[in-house]
Formats: structure tokens, sequence, C-alpha cells
């Protein structure tokens, strides 16, 4: 049977033809910033971006229209090769601008020429719509506004997805908006699922721009604060100035990103309902409280540990860099207000790492295996506990949120959290093995574990190994690290699956 001919097959494509157009709409509205900075040598990038983008999408959907409509398996295949699909295209604006940008401008501006290798732009785009931050430019300051915006941009829209932005525009019953977003994301604030996704977006807008604000009265310039409110809250962590945000050295600064990350963190459902005079769900929501409560807990862990390691900087400034540092992990964020952390102790990098491993809320824009599914592990080993204790005669119900499931119920639950975490650790552990055997000599296996566990988390802290002086190989180990971390585990191994299976 021809390929294409296969049932699941023509879906999946169908489906990721509705995906794809995201990337023109992105680069047809990034030609304003190219107009209001003068540069128009970058507008040739961005439409040839958006032609390919409204070619090959509108190839697939008007290809395969008649297809059957997608079950969640399907949508979940979809998701996966519509993002590497977007990731890809979304390299083509740093690719083509560096070979494209007149000789005169690329003599002044030598940050360009990290962009004419394509693995470096393909590494700089994934790390972008993961919301990740690693970067390959070691001075995005030095970037042409339209490629600092363009990177910004796709964070932002990373955060709550190329999916959620594709049925905020076009959602309707042909696209079978239900199936689509679930592949996706977890939250839902209505009955309906194009209200929901509209209810997100209108709450990403409205935070973004009160944060664009608050910066800006923070002293903050006008472009940075756009750029910065834009990748807090999509827990992103791309910054302009290579020191990120210490380079403006405010407590001021810093305690607004801390509060955009938290609600960046935060699941967008108890965002919705605060918003609708339900405050108490900060303490009252199960998820939220446990998010809440561990902030504070990385923050005494790094705090304490760095008074004895950094024993010589002011208790102060210990207390202000373990707090920022600590938020900006846990929430997946990778902000960094110091860029020494390879120096740090290796105990202070080890609860870093247990933070960015556990992650953000489930619905938030964050990474992780979530705090959600941590909750499910622990309530399932205290399950587990109390039946040894009493016997397996005694029926003892899974208390978890506040909610009792049955037997069948709690053992289904604490084998999907498991589940994934143990898949979770296992990739980061091949990550570990196969980054081990291309960075250079010095570099301990503590640093790698915490960059491997950076990218497939999608926060962005680095101890200093990622740069464009990597090998290929090591770049596409964290390339892949960072994908697997923004579809997760399962969408992954179903693509996999599905490849060697010929879609049957």
């Amino acid at each position: 049977m021809s390929p294409l001919k296969n049932a699941n097959l023509r879906t999946i494509l169908r489906t990721v033809g509705v995906v794809l157009p995201a990337v023109g709409l992105m680069a047809i509205a990034s030609i304003v910033i190219s107009v209001i900075f003068g540069e128009t040598y970058a507008i040739p990038p961005l439409l040839l971006t958006a032609a390919l983008s409204f070619a090959l999408g509108g190839a697939l959907y008007f290809r395969f229209r008649s297809a059957d409509a997608p079950q969640l398996r399907h949508a979940l295949v979809a998701a996966a090769i519509a993002w590497a699909l977007a990731m890809f295209l979304g390299a083509l604006p740093f690719y083509l601008t560096a070979h494209l940008v007149p000789t005169g401008i690329e003599a002044d501006n030598t940050e360009l020429s990290y962009f004419r290798d394509m693995t470096n732009c393909f590494f700089e785009s994934v790390s972008g719509f993961s919301t990740t931050g690693l970067t390959m430019s070691p001075r995005p300051i030095d970037l042409p506004r339209t490629l600092q915006w363009w990177r910004t941009l796709s964070q932002w829209i990373g955060g709550l997805g190329i999916v959620a932005l594709m049925l905020a525009l076009v959602g309707g019953p042909g696209t079978q908006t239900s199936v689509l977003f679930f592949a996706e994301r977890e939250d839902r604030t209505h009955p309906s699922i194009l209200s929901t996704v509209r209810t997100l977006w209108w709450l990403y807008v409205s935070y973004t721009v009160v944060g664009i604000m608050a910066l800006w009265i923070a002293k903050m310039p006008l472009w940075d604060s756009l750029n910065y409110s834009m990748t807090a809250l999509a827990t992103g962590g791309f910054a302009l100035d290579p020191t990120s945000v210490a380079a403006y050295d405010s407590l001021t600064v810093e305690m607004i990103l801390v509060v955009l990350m938290l609600m960046g963190g935060m699941n967008y459902a108890v965002h919705f309902q605060i918003v609708r005079g339900r405050g108490n769900l900060l303490w009252r929501e199960p998820q939220t409280r446990a998010f809440l409560l561990l902030a504070v807990f990385w923050f005494v862990a790094l705090f304490a540990e760095n008074l004895v390691a950094l024993a010589a900087v002011p208790l102060g400034d210990v207390a202000r860099l373990s707090f920022f540092q600590s938020v900006s992990a846990m929430t997946t964020t990778g902000f960094q207000t110091t860029m020494s952390l390879s120096a740090w102790s290796g105990t202070a990098k080890l609860i870093l790492v247990a933070a960015m491993f556990l992650g953000a809320s489930a619905g938030s824009t964050g990474g992780g295996i979530k705090v959600a599914r941590g909750q499910t592990i622990v309530h399932g080993l205290r399950w587990q506990l109390r039946r040894a204790l009493v016997g397996r005669s005694v029926v003892v119900p899974l208390q978890s949120n506040r909610h009792s499931a049955s037997d069948e119920e709690a053992h289904e639950q604490l084998q999907a959290a498991t589940q994934l975490a143990f898949l979770w650790i296992g990739a980061i552990a091949i990550g570990v093995v196969a980054l081990l055997h291309t960075v250079p000599q010095g570099w301990t296996l503590g640093d790698v574990v915490f960059e491997v566990t950076s990218a497939q988390s999608n926060v962005g802290l680095s101890t200093g190994i990622t740069g464009p002086t990597m090998s290929t190989w090591a770049k596409i180990v964290l390339s892949v690290s960072m994908f697997t971390g923004r579809l997760e585990i399962i969408p992954t191994l179903l693509f996999f699956h599905a490849l060697l299976r010929r879609f049957r």
C-alpha cells in the first residue's frame, strides 16, 4: 500500500497542515519590527519563511482534507511532527538573515556569523520554541533587532504552544479542536475548547502587557521590558545581555521577573479562576499550594547551602541570589543573576537539578515532569506504606488532592506518573552519556548532568557548556533533549513508534 494511502498517515498530515501556518503568521507579524528599526534586509528572510510555512501547511491540509477525523493518538504524533517542522522553519530567519545581510552590516556585526551555520540556527529555534533558553549567541544584544525579536517571539508563542495559537485563530469543528488541544496542553477553563484557548490567550497577553509596563516603570528600557516580560511569562529565559538579568543589577527588576516567572509556572486554569475572584485558590488548589511551598523549600535549601559555599558574599546578596536562581530553576525559566554557576558547589547545583527536574505546574508554560505528577508519586508512596502497615485484607483508598480513588484507579494513576518519571530519568541518562563523549575535558559529570537536565526540562540555565563552539553532535544531543522535554516523552515515543510501523 502506498504510504499516502495509509489512513492514519493522511489524518496525521492533514492535522500537521492545520498547525504549520503559525510560523508564517509569526514571520509576517515580525516584519513590523524590521520596518520600525530600518532592518529592511531582514524582510526577505521573513517573507521566505512565511511563504514556505503557508505553502507546506496549505499543501498538506488541502491534499488530505478528506482524511478521517483524528483520534488522540493521531493528534499526539501530528503534534510531534508539527513542532519539529515549526522548529526547522523557525531556524530560517536566522540562517537567511545571516547570509543575505549586506556586507557592510555583516562586517560590523560578527554575532551574525554564528548563524551562518544551520546547526546553530536550528539549535536556537528549538531552544526558542521549546522555551528552553540555551543559546548559540554569546552576545544577543549585538544581533539585529529583528532576530532579537524572533528569539523572544518564538519563546512567547512556544509558551502556550503553536497548536493553541492556530486554534485561537482558526478553531472550529473542521479542525478537531478538542483532540488537538489535549495533544499539547492540559489546562481547561471552559467546557468549550475554543473558548478555553481564547481565554488562555487573553490572560497571556494581559499579563505580558502588565509585565512590560512594570519593568518599564522599574527603569528597564522599553525594548528590554518587551523582551523580558515575554520570555519571563513564557518561562523561556532568552536574555538580551550576555550576563542575563545580572546586567540590570536591580532588585526591583528581579522581583518583577520573579512574579512573572511564578505566574508562568502556575496552571492557567487557576489563573482564570483567580481573575474571576477566587483568589483563595492560590492556597486551596492542591497543585498550586504545593508549587508555592516548593518555591519556599528550594529557596531555603539553596540559601542554606550558599551560606557556606559563598561565605565571602554578603548575607543579603546570598539571599537575593539564592531566591532568584531557585525560582528561575523551579519555573524552568533559566534567567541568571550570576554567570558563575559552574563555580557553585556540587550541592548547590544538585539542588537546582532537582528543582529543574520536578519543574512547574501542569497546565503552565513551564517544563519538567510537573508538580502534579510529583504529588501523585508522593501520595502513591504514602498509600503503599499505609497498605503495608494495615495488611492486604484492609481496603485503603488513595487520598490524592482531596479525592479518593479505587484500588484500580490508584494503580493507573501511579503507573502513569511513575512510568513518565522513569522514562524522563532514562532520557536524561541517555543524554548525559551522549554529551559526556562530546564535551572537552575539564567538564565534570555534575556539569553535564546539570546541562542535560536543564535542556530536557526546558530551563536554559547553563554551567557554560552550551555555546557556538560546541561540537555538532553536542548540539544535536541537546536539541533532542529540548524537543523531548517540550513534547514530553510519550508523544516523542509515539512518533518513533509510528515511524517504525509505517503509521499503521
